[in-house]
Parts: C-alpha cells; sequence; structure tokens
C-alpha cells in the first residue's frame, strides 16, 4: 500500500512552527523527517526550505537553492514569485529584468503587482543611463521604450523627468512636465518646476497662477509659484 502524504505535511508544518519560535535545530529535524516520509519528489520541500532561507535574511543561499529547483520545474509559479522577491531584495535589477517575462507568461502576478514591478525596472533603468552619462537621445530611446500605461506612472514620469534634468534637458522637461500635469495633476511633481530654468518663466508663472485659482489651499503649488517668482 502506498505510503500516506500526511506524515510529511505535518513534518513540514512542524518545522514552520519551529522557525517561527527560532528553533533552528528542531526546524532542520522536521524537514530531515519530512523528506524522509514523502513519496514523491522532494522539489516541495526545497522550495519550503527555500521560503525559510529567505525569512531568514539568507537571500543567497535561498536564491541558490531556487535556481536549482527552477532547473527541474521551469514554470513553477512559486518558485518563480520567490526568485522575484529575491532579486528585488538583493537589488539586483537585471536578473530581475530577465525574470520578467517568464512572470508574464506564467501569470503568476496581479495585473497591478507587475505595473509595479515594471516601474521599479523602469526607474532602474532611467537611474542607470544618468549614471552613465547618457545624452538626451538614448533617455529618449529608454523612454519611448516603456508602455503607455508605464509613462503615465508618476513615479516613472520622475525619474525621467529628474534624469533630462540631470543632463541639462531643461526644455524637453518642462514640455513633458507641463503636459503631464495639465492632463494628470500631482502634488508630487509640480514641485519639479519651481527648480526648472525656462527663459518663459513668466508665463510659467501665469500658468501657476490659474492653477492656484482651482487650488487655492495647495501648498506645494504655492511653493512652487513662490519660487518662480522669486527667481524671476
Amino acid at each position: 500500500a502506498n505510503r500516506s502524504q500526511v506524515p510529511s505535511v505535518n513534518y513540514l508544518a512542524a518545522a514552520y512552527a519551529a522557525f517561527q519560535r527560532n528553533d533552528n535545530l528542531a526546524c532542520t529535524f522536521c524537514l530531515s523527517q519530512a523528506k524522509q516520509q514523502s513519496i514523491v519528489a522532494h522539489t516541495g520541500i526545497k522550495t519550503f526550505q527555500a521560503l525559510l532561507d529567505l525569512k531568514s535574511g539568507k537571500e543567497e543561499q535561498s536564491l541558490a537553492l531556487l535556481l536549482a529547483i527552477k532547473k527541474e520545474q521551469a514554470d513553477s509559479p512559486y518558485v518563480l514569485i520567490l526568485l522575484k522577491d529575491i532579486y528585488i531584495s538583493l537589488k539586483d535589477w537585471e536578473q530581475l529584468s530577465s525574470l520578467l517575462p517568464e512572470l508574464e507568461k506564467n501569470k503568476v502576478l496581479a495585473k497591478d503587482e507587475l505595473l509595479m514591478l515594471k516601474e521599479k525596472l523602469a526607474i532602474h533603468r532611467l537611474h542607470k543611463a544618468t549614471s552613465n552619462t547618457a545624452n538626451q537621445h538614448e533617455l529618449k530611446t529608454i523612454w519611448n521604450s516603456f508602455s503607455k500605461p508605464l509613462q503615465k506612472r508618476e513615479l516613472v514620469i520622475e525619474a525621467y523627468l529628474r534624469a533630462l534634468l540631470t543632463i541639462g534637458s531643461s526644455a524637453e522637461a518642462l514640455s513633458l512636465l507641463t503636459k503631464y500635469i495639465k492632463h494628470q495633476w500631482s502634488d508630487r511633481l509640480v514641485g519639479l518646476l519651481g527648480y526648472i530654468d525656462n527663459p518663459e518663466a513668466a508665463e510659467q508663472i501665469l500658468l501657476l497662477e490659474g492653477w492656484v485659482k482651482d487650488r487655492p489651499k495647495n501648498v506645494n503649488l504655492m511653493l512652487t509659484l513662490g519660487r518662480l517668482s522669486l527667481r524671476n
């Protein structure tokens, strides 16, 4: 007769309970027993071990185990999610970017979570390009490679605007920022207007004064208007 899977499940539950109370010896023993009691492949138990390693802050150890598991089960949703979490924790954006197509293909992330992940990767690309002294054309190429939903994300457009300002492309930054705020108000981004060199500052001040009429109690907007007025 086939051996029951219940003992291995019980041992895994006991291992997790031991982990939560920081009893490493009991945790290791229970994992060992789970492997012995299981009649199926140990992939699930290895994945569980990788999860415990990750929760313990042993990202590199967990990563090595997960990559080994991935060779056996390339499309395992849970393995892909754990890999995603580790790469984010390690700030390994290149590996995370390489993993992205698999995350999309296997639909392991909700739509909003996937968009947030793409946002992180987009911001990293812009920061990296800026640190590598990219020119305006190179930044524009990166920007144009982003999807329309991604280009509308506040943090992504902020990263792009700051990248443009870093390389001295004030006119391009001003044009994009003004268009964005006209269509989608952002308290976070309006403050950038106070730091952009603008030969037509008088027109910019008039524009902000119009916005103040609609938002008379907006502190960020008032501060931005004040900065522009003092500079001109």
